[in-house]
């Protein structure tokens, strides 16, 4: 038996796809199995996407775990400072502090020095941005291009927020550090598994190609009668 790329030369063995004869130069072994090199090339290639189609859904789920826990941190963050803004010069009062606030908002309770309109203001804002930013986790897990579209914005607009009142965001202490970390592997989440993405439809499209294989089957053609 000889090789298939060199006549002249004996095959030690055939390729696992095409059975060829191949010489010891021309066999490539991966993972243990025997393959020309036009196979082998098209099998790590085919292996290569995959890998990479897997990295992609890692990053894609992380992102939209990230989404939706970011999301969940934004509504009860926001809701305690609701709290906190409505409680107002309230708050104030040691008992009244010491009773609803201090135990459960460690790192809030020293909003209250600030006028309670900024607290309610934050508060309503990642209320909303929070809702967005979970909503957009569940596209996201979903694989849609809306999803990923709608987090970058939220996370965005919050980055817009957090800079905008640095001051009150960092009475939270670990808390904010903990959220720009979120945010920023997310971001780069999104980016990584983006061409996995499925554009957004509401619906799927209905249209039909027109037939250019004349009429349909089971119809009936008529002539006219010459007159």
């Amino acid at each position: 038996m000889k090789c298939y790329n060199h006549p002249g030369v004996g095959a030690v063995g055939r390729c696992a796809i095409c059975a060829r004869p191949l010489c010891r130069d021309c066999i490539v072994v991966v993972d243990g199995k025997r393959y020309c090199k036009e196979d082998a090339a098209t099998l790590l290639a085919r292996q290569q996407r995959a890998d990479s189609t897997r990295r992609s859904v890692v990053a894609l789920t992380t992102a939209s775990v990230l989404a939706a826990l970011d999301g969940l941190s934004g509504i009860v963050v926001g809701f305690l400072l609701i709290i906190l803004g409505l409680l107002g010069p309230a708050s104030s009062n040691p008992y009244i502090l010491s009773n609803t606030v201090e135990p459960l908002l460690q790192y809030f309770a020293n909003v209250i020095v600030f006028p309670a309109s900024q607290a309610l203001e934050i508060g309503f804002a990642l209320m909303i941005l929070g809702t967005a930013d979970m909503i957009a986790g569940y596209y996201l897990w979903r694989r849609s291009k809306l999803g990923a579209i709608v987090s970058v914005a939220v996370t965005s607009v919050a980055g817009g927020l957090l800079g905008g009142y640095l001051i009150i965001f960092a009475l939270a202490g670990g808390f904010t550090y903990v959220y720009i970390i979120s945010a920023v592997v997310k971001l780069m989440a999104i980016v990584y598994g983006w061409r996995r993405l499925e554009p957004f439809r509401t619906q799927p499209s209905l249209r039909v190609p027109p037939s250019t294989q004349g009429p349909a089957r089971g119809t009936v053609g008529f002539k006219k009668n010459a007159s």
